[in-house]
Parts: C-alpha cells; structure tokens; sequence
C-alpha cells in the first residue's frame, strides 16, 4: 500500500536505465508514483504506465496536473551521435522540458521538476575534485543540451516561481534488473569483456572519474526530490569512489582473467574527451545528506562470487 499523503511522483523515460531502477526505488519505499515513456508499455510491466511523448504537450496537458514531482528523464544520450542527429536531440532533450514547463506555467501547478544532469557541461580539471560552480565547456550536443535544460529551470524559476533541482551525475554503474552488469562506461567494458575477451583503453587511461553505484544513485535522487533545502539550485551527487579509466579497465580485467590493451586516441574522440571530471559532493551532502550501500570494489566482488 502507497503511504498515505506522500507525494505523487512522475518518472518521464521511465523505461531508462536510471528510470527503471528509480521505479525499483518508489516501490521499495512505497510512493505513490506514475511511469511515462513513449514506448507502447512499461519494459517492467508495470500497471501505473502511460504513454507519452514528451513532445505532446495535449498530453502532457493531462498526466502532469495529477503530480508533485515529476523527474525529467525523457531524453536521448550519447556522445558522437549528437552531432549526426542534432534536431532530435534537442527537440527530444530540449523542447520535452520546455513542453513541460510550459504546462507547469500554464496550469500553476506547484510541481517540483527534478533534472538529472551530467558531469559532462564541466571542463575538467585535472586532479582537482569540481564543485558546482567550475567552469564549463560544451564538447558534445547533449552536454550542450543538458546545460540548456539547467537554464531554462533558472529562466522559469525567476519568470514565473517554478521550482525544480538539478542533480548532476557522475558515471553510474550497476544494475539490479537482470543479467547485464551494467551500463555506460562500464557496460561498454562489460560488453567488450565479453564479446572481443579484452578491454581497449585509449591513451594511457588516466582520466580520472567519480562513480556512483545505481542504488545509491536513486536514493540520492529520490531524497534530494523531496527535500526542500534542493529547492532551485544544483548539485553534483556521486559515490565514495573516484578512480581513473585504467584502474576500472584493470579491475574489470582482472574480474575476467582477461588483458587490457591500450591504443591511440582516435581524433574525433580524442576531440571530445574531458579529462578529469571528479565530483566534490559537500554541497549535496548538507542539503539532503546521503547513505552509501555500494563502493566499486565491492560490487566488483559480489559479480565474481556468482555461479
């Protein structure tokens, strides 16, 4: 049973990674929630799903009046792809948010609008951990995307008193919906661990990065949802592990008994890589506090002791 008078949450790219295990979440917790994605039904097969595009507005017209907090996950990923597919990314990544802060506007509703963001509107730094206020640099259409999103939140915050918070993401890893380990930058090195029995790493594999378990991502996600003291403002939210490309690839590779191999840098990647994006996470932790259930090392342990 749904706890009494919690809040109703509406998960937009419900049938996502992140989105699915945010779902996992909701029913852990017993919230009170609706999944909304443009596919036919719910990957997960569940009873509270709607289709919906995110560029329907009549539609969004009438799922978001019903919800307090509705997290913006719809949206399209990737790094070369962007450049190749430019009007779909920004009207999926861009107009899908405007849609539904216009209805927000439109209707006054009182919704509190949750934007995941990435590690990737930051210019890195090397060895220095980022705080929210660093400098940015826009190397790819969806880091470009994203920091659009984060603005237009502030725009509608100060035109017209919509309150939203973004949370950016470090790189996330984990799955707890099936077979497959993970996703992203470990699920590539999953993939290839598997498949090509070797891991490619370019370059020497020393940019470093912060990683956060996909169960403590969701909690850091849902409690930062519902706290106050996030209200209108952005932070940086990752796990206890900050590691380089090498070290992960090592440590995968050592999971499979298999080499890493490391190669030249091809241009177009070597063009848009960022270099060292290290999280500091203070901000966070004071506003909304955060429990660790995963560090990677651990989690890299429990894979090797399954049958």
């Amino acid at each position: 049973m749904a706890k009494r008078n919690s809040p109703k949450i509406l998960i937009l790219g419900s049938n996502g990674y992140i989105g699915r295990h945010l779902r996992l979440r909701l029913l852990e917790l017993n919230y009170r929630y609706t999944l909304g994605d443009f596919q036919k039904q719910s990957i997960d097969n569940d009873e509270n799903y709607i289709k919906i595009d995110v560029l329907d507005k009549i539609g969004l017209n009438e799922l978001l009046p019903s919800h307090d907090i509705v997290f913006c996950m719809a949206g399209l990923t990737g790094t070369l792809q962007g450049f190749s597919d430019y009007v779909r990314f920004i009207e999926v990544n861009e107009i899908g948010l405007l849609n539904c802060l216009d209805v927000i506007r439109m209707q006054g509703l009182e919704t509190k609008v949750i934007l995941p963001s990435t590690r990737l509107v930051y210019r890195g730094q090397k060895g220095q951990p980022l705080k929210e206020d660093a400098e940015t640099e826009f190397k790819t259409i969806y880091a470009m995307n994203k920091y659009a999103c984060e603005k237009y939140l502030e725009m509608y915050r100060n035109a017209f008193g919509l309150t939203y918070a973004v949370f950016r993401i470090c790189v996330p890893y984990g799955n707890e919906l099936g077979d497959e380990y993970s996703y992203g930058t470990l699920g590539q090195m999953f993939n290839q661990a598997n498949t090509d029995k070797k891991i490619t790493v370019y370059g020497d594999g020393g940019q470093r990065r912060s990683l956060m378990h996909i169960t403590d991502l969701t909690s850091a996600l849902l409690h930062g949802a519902l706290s106050d003291a996030t209200n209108n403002d952005i932070f940086n939210i990752s796990g206890p592990d900050t590691l380089s490309i090498a070290e992960i690839a090592e440590a995968v590779a050592t999971l499979f008994e298999i080499e890493v191999e490391y190669g030249e840098w091809p241009t177009n990647l070597a063009n848009i890589e960022s270099g060292d994006t290290m999280f500091d996470t203070t901000k966070f932790e004071r506003a909304a506090g955060v429990l660790y259930r995963r560090d990677f090392q651990s989690w890299l342990d429990a894979i090797s002791k399954k049958p």
